[in-house]
């Protein structure tokens, strides 16, 4: 239920930066559109920016990459890449 709630808050937050821009959005706003209230997103989230960085988190790659490109890359140019292009090819593919 927790992860449900906070996919929901996610989500809301994500149409209404998208559609109005991230000044022009409220945590009422977000509350009202995800249909939880507004202590229920501060619950999940201390602040609006706490709720833009996960937003950010979510939809970016750079964090799923920075495992590969701090540990697990060999220094063969030609496997690292093939290693790379696959690691995007399955991150596209999830989302």
């Amino acid at each position: 239920m927790k992860k449900d709630t906070k996919d929901k808050i996610l989500a809301a937050a994500t149409s209404l930066m998208t559609e109005r821009g991230y000044s022009n959005v409220s945590v009422k706003d977000i509350a009202l559109t995800a249909g939880v209230s507004e202590m229920t997103v501060f619950r999940h989230f201390e602040t609006k920016m706490g709720i833009l960085q996960a937003v950010l988190d979510r939809h970016s790659y750079i964090p799923y990459f920075e495992q590969l490109f701090a540990q697990d890359l060999s220094g063969n140019l030609v496997n690292d890449l093939q290693q790379i292009a696959n690691a995007y090819l399955a991150f596209m593919e999830k989302k």
